[in-house]
C-alpha cells in the first residue's frame, strides 16, 4: 500500500542506526516515524494513506504497526503511456 507523506522533519541520524539503509524506520511511536534517509533522517508526523484521508501519523498508528526495522520501498514509475497511433485519409 501507499503512503504519502505530507509532513516531516530532518534529523540527524541517532547514534542507534547503526548501518541502516535509507528507507529504514529507526523508530516508531508517539513521536512519529522516525525514518533512515540517504543523507540523515525524517520524522514523519502527518501521512495520507491509500484510499483515506489525511491524518497524523500517531492515530494511523493506533491501527497499524510498523516495527522498527521495517523498509519503506519507493515505488516504480508508471510505465509511459503508448502514443495513438492514428492514419491520415
Amino acid at each position: 500500500k501507499m503512503l504519502k507523506v505530507l509532513a516531516a522533519t530532518a534529523e540527524p541520524i541517532p547514534a542507534n542506526a547503526g548501518a541502516a539503509t535509507p528507507g529504514t524506520v529507526l523508530e516508531s511511536g508517539k513521536k512519529g516515524l522516525l525514518v533512515r534517509t540517504a543523507d540523515g533522517a525524517l520524522r514523519i508526523t502527518r501521512i495520507q494513506p491509500e484510499g483515506c484521508k489525511a491524518m497524523d501519523v500517531q492515530a494511523w498508528l493506533c491501527g497499524h504497526a510498523i516495527p522498527v526495522g521495517t523498509t519503506f520501498v519507493t515505488p516504480p514509475p508508471p510505465a509511459a503511456q503508448p502514443i495513438a497511433a492514428y492514419r491520415r485519409t
